[in-house]
């Protein structure tokens, strides 16, 4: 077996290249802290012990869940109980189980008991719905069960949502000195009800937006607590839903299938399988057609329904990450608004900076054409969009209003947004004002600033956070949480411009860096690769390491040169910077890995510097 054991050491007669050692690892260990002098390795008391299938233990292998950050919800509910959250849900689902037993005299005393049990639930249920989604939907109450509740008891419970609906995410750029906002996510079903959807599995991992998706799931009042699986299978039981559209023909198969006599109340059988899926109620052949049926959803999720350029993630990204990127630049104003946020000025300056460092961080493979429009005044006051914005409430996803009326007045002048791939918007508060936000085509800064633009038009080509994976100095890669925008080393974390490129995974995800610069490495070796942060490529070399540790990460090393002779991170550019690639932790980015961890100088010095090894069983 394979244990990568990382050495650093420089070629010292180019320093724009570093020499990697890699050799099977006979033990895991760290190097001591920076201010240490001493060069035998450290203790073993970093170590994280493996299990027999080669996985890390228990506790070194968790990964954390993968969480939204919506504003709260300001509707107010019954205080919260005293008792723990885990045993009202199991009082109230023990309640259910007694009611549905008992008959019809002792439903009748047992009813008063079942309303204040479904009303101490809600507030518990409402917050694990933000907390932890994919365990809101497993405790959510059984179709079954469900409909057999009287609707004083269902009045209480979370909604069933089932259709047709766009799901966007807005990730964010923090006001300095402010908790961040970090990723927003909002469900706009068709038939205009907005939900601050909150996601786990791959629908938390997916950061680009899905235009035309099959979203099920469960609500209480505004937030909704998103299903990974794009489909509802009806539970055997059920009687299915009369209003809504039913499909008797097997998607699958093509055949008739048997479906049972709504308007006479009969239920779904064995014999008469049935999914709901973008609001409808698809009868199947059998039960096993489910799963082909639900891969078909996801593959479809995928496109775009119409030819789009090769760029970005695959699927693509809504924004071009190569050859010429047109930003239309909008300065805009609410109507209660007089003041304009920036001049055409400053908002050329902000861009012609973005174009000069995307066009040295993209090694010539991205040009960026500006067109600032004249100051837009929104058609409402800014309150309006506040008030109406989900996160207060409200039914609509304010930020992507703010995005409609700014782009339907600026086509009044002239300015269409058709004809462009992505749209800035240059504001002063609003629905959700921060540093910054980014998602889909569409922009949101609220500050002149160059660093903010260039990341979240990041989030546009299709990149998530830069995060850290976050020990607490303990270990390296044990247990630990993800930490969202804690690479500091990079601009989609808490780095800055012109200095701190996308890092190289980032980079080889928009087609930046081909993979042809790659070192990927699967043995013992000597491997040389040259720094990344540079204006062009060379054919014949490599500018990044990648080792797969297992199906859920990867290593990725790389070595950066614009720091040299800087004193506030003196180890940046003498050493590997190491990370790994964690879906299942931290999204479709990196995370910085410390391999100095409990140094004085905590994540800083994270870089393995010359003459250090990291090592990982």
């Amino acid at each position: 077996m394979f244990h990568p054991r990382i050495l650093a050491c420089f070629n010292r007669n180019s320093k724009a290249s570093l020499l990697i050692v890699l050799v099977a690892a006979l033990a895991f260990a760290f190097w001591p802290a920076r201010p240490q002098t001493s060069e035998r390795p450290g203790s073993e008391h970093n170590a994280v012990t493996p299990n027999a299938n080669g996985s890390l233990n228990a506790d070194a292998g968790k990964s954390p869940s993968v969480q939204n950050h919506n504003p709260a919800d300001s509707r107010a509910d019954v205080a919260a109980p005293t008792v723990p959250p885990d045993q009202v849900i199991g009082r109230f689902a023990d309640w259910t189980k007694e009611y549905l037993k008992a008959g019809l005299k002792e439903r009748a005393v047992l009813l008063n008991e079942g309303i204040a049990l479904a009303q101490e639930r809600r507030p518990i249920f409402k917050q694990l719905i933000k907390s932890d989604p994919q365990r809101a939907l497993a405790d959510a109450v059984p179709m079954v069960a469900r409909q057999q509740l009287p609707q004083s008891i269902v009045n209480s419970l979370e909604e069933r949502v089932a259709g047709r609906a766009v799901l966007r995410v807005y990730q964010s750029t923090p006001v300095p000195g402010e908790a961040p906002a970090g990723t927003t996510r909002i469900a706009e079903f068709e038939n205009g009800k907005t939900y601050a959807a909150f996601a786990y599995g791959r629908r938390a991992e997916k950061v680009t937006w899905t235009p035309d998706a099959s979203l099920n799931g469960v609500a209480l009042d505004s937030q909704l607590a998103v299903s990974s699986d794009p489909l509802r299978v009806l539970e055997v039981g059920e009687i299915p839903d009369a209003t809504k559209k039913a499909v008797t023909v097997c998607p699958v198969s093509g055949l008739k299938t048997a479906a049972p006599n709504v308007a006479a109340a009969q239920a779904i059988t064995e014999e008469t399988p049935a999914v709901e899926v973008y609001g409808e109620i698809v009868y199947l052949c059998n039960g096993s057609h489910t799963t082909v049926y639900r891969q078909t959803i996801i593959q479809a999720e995928g496109g775009t329904g119409g030819p789009v350029t090769f760029t970005g993630l695959l699927p693509a990204a809504p924004t071009p990450s190569l050859g010429t990127l047109r930003i239309l630049y909008i300065p805009l104003t609410f109507q209660d608004q007089n003041a304009v946020p920036a001049t055409e000025g400053k908002c050329y300056e902000i861009m012609r900076d973005v174009a000069d460092y995307y066009a040295k961080s993209s090694y010539g493979r991205l040009t960026t054409l500006t067109t600032v429009t004249p100051p837009i005044k929104l058609p409402h006051d800014e309150a309006w969009y506040v008030q109406k914005d989900s996160s207060n409430g409200g039914d609509i996803d304010g930020l992507g209003l703010e995005q409609t009326h700014a782009r339907a007045e600026a086509r009044k002048i002239g300015f269409d947004d058709a004809d462009f791939d992505c749209v800035v918007l240059r504001l002063n508060g609003g629905a959700k004002p921060t540093g910054g936000w980014g998602g889909g085509g569409s922009v949101w800064t609220y500050a002149d600033s160059v660093g903010i633009v260039a990341h979240e038009i990041g989030h546009t080509f299709g990149l998530a956070h830069a995060n850290f994976w976050d020990t607490a100095g303990t270990s390296a890669i044990g247990a630990g949480a993800n930490a969202e925008y804690g690479d500091s080393f990079d601009v989609m974390g808490s780095g800055g411009v012109p200095t701190d490129h996308y890092n190289a995974q980032a980079k080889n995800q928009i087609k930046w860096l081909p993979s042809d610069y790659i070192q990927t490495i699967a043995q013992s070796g000597q491997y040389r690769i040259y720094a990344f942060d540079q204006p062009s490529l060379v054919p014949s070399q490599y500018y990044a390491m990648k080792i797969v540790k297992d199906s859920a990460r990867t290593y990725w090393g790389e070595f950066r040169q614009l720091y040299t002779g800087s004193t506030s991170r003196p180890w940046a550019d003498k050493g590997l910077i190491l990370g790994w690639n964690f879906p299942s932790g931290s999204g479709s980015n990196i995370q910085l890995i410390d391999t100095t961890p409990g140094s004085p100088y905590a994540k800083d010095d994270s870089p393995i510097s010359i003459g250090r090894t990291f090592s990982d069983f």
